[in-house]
């Protein structure tokens, strides 16, 4: 009976760890890798002329919205809308400093509204200095400001919550999804609300997602 009970409790602690390894691992490890897109943070600035932000992450290098995650790369976007139409030229040159380090980049003309757009493929943390000078726009730098830096939710505080609201979907679905982790905010306004928007997109094109305060963690949809 004795030996019985040993071996019975043996295997209990084999299956328990097992458990533990997988949900837990699940939770930690497993979420990143089968996320698509992760935005890290959030800065923006606000002059006479027009309206700027970027935000950096990691992608997929080869970005396709089909339920299978694959190896990333890292971006940093930068947009600028122009308030004035006769600012808006085909395309902006524009010297972009990173902690003193100076590239030149084209912010190329987006067709459909007064906005320009670059990637300059890499990322900065909350506290990077970044600054940009617009040609034939700007006469100094214009510093931009990290609205992420006061946000009591990070992204690593995002993705865990939003596994846990959505850990029996992901589970049903296991290895047959990928994630999407985004910034929701009003994109014409500097004073805004902003939001962390969780995305499981499956193989066979289910979605499932949570919207969470970038402040309180406080979800305000799910669906």
């Amino acid at each position: 009976m004795k030996k019985f009970l040993c071996v019975f409790v043996s295997v209990l602690i084999i299956f328990i760890t097992l458990y533990i390894c997988f949900y837990g691992s699940y939770g930690k490890s497993k979420q990143y890798s089968v996320t698509s897109q992760i935005e890290y943070n959030f800065f923006n600035l606000s002059t006479d002329r027009y309206l700027a932000e970027c935000y950096f992450g990691e992608r997929e290098e080869y970005f396709e919205y089909d339920g299978n995650s694959t190896q990333k790369v890292e971006y940093g976007i930068f947009r600028v809308i122009m308030f004035a139409l006769s600012d808006c030229t085909q395309n902006l040159k524009a010297n972009i400093k990173i902690n003193n380090k100076e590239k030149i980049f084209i912010l190329e003309k987006n067709p459909f509204d007064n906005s320009f757009m670059c990637d300059i493929c890499q990322i900065c943390d909350d506290n990077d200095c970044i600054e940009i000078i617009i040609e034939n726009i700007d006469n100094n730098y214009q510093k931009f400001n990290c609205i992420s830096a006061n946000w009591n939710i990070n992204y690593k505080k995002a993705i865990n919550m939003s596994f846990k609201y959505l850990k029996e979907f992901a589970l049903k679905n296991n290895n047959n999804f990928e994630g999407y982790l985004t910034i929701v905010y009003n994109k014409n306004l500097t004073d805004t609300l902003y939001f962390w928007c969780y995305r499981i997109v499956t193989k066979d094109n289910q979605v499932k997602l949570v919207v969470i305060d970038t402040n309180f963690g406080d979800v305000v949809l799910m669906s």
